[in-house]
């Protein structure tokens, strides 16, 4: 019973930390994990976590000409993908370790960030 309140207390925080007025969507919330963070708002999102396996996505509308991304990789795997509103991959980091880079994009679009992992550890964050 305490596992299945922290679950529905963790998920309402997820919709409570991605609403519209963010510019932020959910697109996919197939995962589980612990200590999970998200922030987010107009013109940043971030997520961070002590274990993560599974998909987050989020669709975020950039209003700048540029996404400084950080990753932070302590163990575990992930996979990060990027792709505008028609769907083409913008950038794709297979079994990502830490970095940061700045990713050139087009003004006030909207792209998809999604996040694969399997036991990860780390931190994603993404400010526009």
């Amino acid at each position: 019973m305490k596992k299945l309140t922290i679950l529905f207390i963790g998920i309402l925080l997820l919709f409570v930390g991605c609403s519209a007025d963010s510019g932020i969507s959910s697109v996919n919330n197939n995962f589980e994990g612990k200590e999970i963070v998200e922030d987010s708002t107009s013109s940043s999102y971030s997520i961070e976590y002590e274990q993560l396996s599974g998909t987050v996505e989020r669709e975020v509308k950039i209003s700048g000409s540029s996404v400084n991304v950080n990753v932070v990789s302590e163990s575990g795997k992930a996979d990060l993908y990027i792709t505008d509103e028609n769907g083409d991959i913008k950038y794709q980091g297979n079994r990502i370790d830490s970095i940061s880079f700045v990713l050139n994009c087009e003004k006030n679009k909207k792209y998809s960030i999604k996040i694969i992992a399997e036991n990860h550890k780390g931190s994603f964050s993404f400010e526009w």
